[in-house]
């Protein structure tokens, strides 16, 4: 048994879906043509990873950093979470694959805002990243920090979005 962990997550289903369609064939609707006896979705990253350790599933995907120590969960993502609850997770489970690049998403913000609290808003969030990062990391769930960037870096993962028939949902 195999478990997406969200059908809106970019790595909890889009890039993970994406690229065991294009390794085994198939689908999900068809277990990616047998080679899991069932596929489905948990609700969660942090679900995945209790799904696995519980038995309900053989393998599951979830997020991470990758980056950092991995006996200690690495720098981001559900991982590091959960080794609030279990400091032994990282010997429980075995990583079999590790997905191309996914950028973080981003942070957004609405255009139907006053452009002077936009302005601001964004410029105090950018400065708390700046001048305590330890508490704009614990906010985030890890070791991050923010980054200028454009429409056109996230249009590979737009695409594949459009693509996938969940978009359609």
């Amino acid at each position: 048994m195999f478990s997406f962990a969200d059908p809106n997550s970019t790595s909890g289903f889009l890039i993970p879906n994406n690229q065991l369609e294009q390794t085994l064939g198939g689908n999900m609707d068809n277990q990616f043509n047998g080679f899991f006896s069932s596929v489905n979705f948990s609700g969660g990253h942090e679900q995945d990873i209790v799904g696995v350790l519980n038995g309900q599933f053989d393998a599951a995907v979830t997020w991470s950093s990758m980056v950092g120590d991995a006996s200690k969960g690495y720098s981001a993502g559900a991982l590091l979470r959960y080794m609030d609850h279990d400091a032994e997770l990282m010997n429980k489970i075995r990583i079999i694959w590790e997905s191309p690049l996914i950028a973080n998403g981003p942070t957004i913000v609405s255009n139907r805002l006053d452009p002077k609290f936009k302005d601001d808003l964004v410029a105090a969030v950018k400065k708390l990243d700046r001048e305590n990062n330890d508490c704009f990391s614990k906010a985030a769930g890890g070791s991050l920090h923010l980054e200028e960037t454009s429409v056109a870096e996230y249009q590979s993962i737009i695409d594949l979005v459009k693509a996938t028939k969940f978009a359609q949902r």
